[in-house]
């Protein structure tokens, strides 16, 4: 029996040993399971930790709101107000840009339309000046070959290259 005892002391912690919280719970334990009395002094006391530890929400829960609550309330209404309008300014800036944006783009093909219609216009004169200019050359080298033309009665004949005129 003292073989048994000595092995049972040397697994347990010595006197110098540092008693853990697990120690303490398992004697705990022990104790309120042999005794009622200590088990529902035990639970009670747990049940004032609990609430001691829950008392400052339930006194604010009970107590309503204060001053400081809606001075805290107002403010955040005013930063969501503040942050509404920013982002409706940010909102209308970036359409504002989008619609100068498309605004240069419709300027930008416009004026390249314009440019467009002056090219085409400018080809389409000087094709006339070189096709009169050839008309020119012609009715002169007619001219020319006709001897500058025949005249009857006063009129000089019309070839057909250039306008008739009286002399």
């Amino acid at each position: 029996m003292e073989a048994e005892i000595g092995k049972r002391l040397d697994v347990m912690p010595g006197p110098e040993d540092p008693v853990g919280l697990l120690e303490r719970m398992r004697a705990l334990h022990e104790v309120t399971a042999e005794n009622a009395y200590l088990f529902g002094a035990s639970w009670l006391f747990r049940l004032f930790l609990i609430i001691v530890d829950c008392l400052p929400v339930l006194v604010k829960l009970m107590g309503g709101s204060t001053t400081y609550d809606r001075m805290v309330e107002q403010e955040n209404r005013v930063r969501e107000k503040l942050h509404e309008k920013t982002l409706q300014c940010k909102a209308d800036v970036q359409l504002g840009e989008l619609e100068l944006q498309a605004y240069r783009g419709s300027e930008d093909r416009r004026r390249r339309r314009q440019l467009i219609d002056v090219e085409s216009k400018a080809a389409d004169a000087e094709a006339r000046a070189t096709v009169e200019e050839m008309i020119k050359k012609r009715a002169g080298e007619l001219s020319r070959q006709n001897g500058g033309g025949e005249r009857r009665n006063g009129v000089r004949r019309h070839t057909g290259l250039t306008k008739p005129f009286i002399t």
